[in-house]
């Protein structure tokens, strides 16, 4: 997993909360466009949008990939427990999900975004 890029603790504190974002002097969160302080300590060179961008896509992924099995689970009679909803919700929102995760992978391939195999 990508997990996100954050700036350092006391970094943060010295930042005030503003919307999404925070506001310091010279801003290193992924929440806006500046540079975002990489796990060694340099600058990432993937703009922040695009670290935003893949983590979106990698969590929706492993999200419609948990929600698939469980439905052929469901249908192969292995399920666990017994869900509230219905078969046919859990379908619709698996195949909403599949046609983001499209969008997203189509978006990434037009911006010049690599997303992970």
């Amino acid at each position: 997993m990508r997990g996100k890029i954050m700036p350092e603790q006391n970094e943060v504190e010295t930042k005030q909360e503003v919307g999404g974002c925070c506001v310091p002097e010279t801003c290193n969160c992924a929440a806006c466009d500046a540079p975002v302080k990489a796990a060694d300590g340099g600058l990432s060179p993937i703009p922040s949008w695009q670290i935003r961008m893949i983590d979106e896509w990698y969590e929706l992924k492993m999200r419609h990939t948990k929600l698939h099995k469980m439905l052929v689970k469901w249908d192969a009679g292995t399920l666990d427990f017994t869900p509230k909803c219905s078969k046919e919700l859990l379908k619709d929102q698996c195949k909403v999900m599949r046609a983001y995760l499209t969008i997203l992978e189509i978006r990434a391939e037009i911006e010049g975004v690599s997303l992970p195999q």
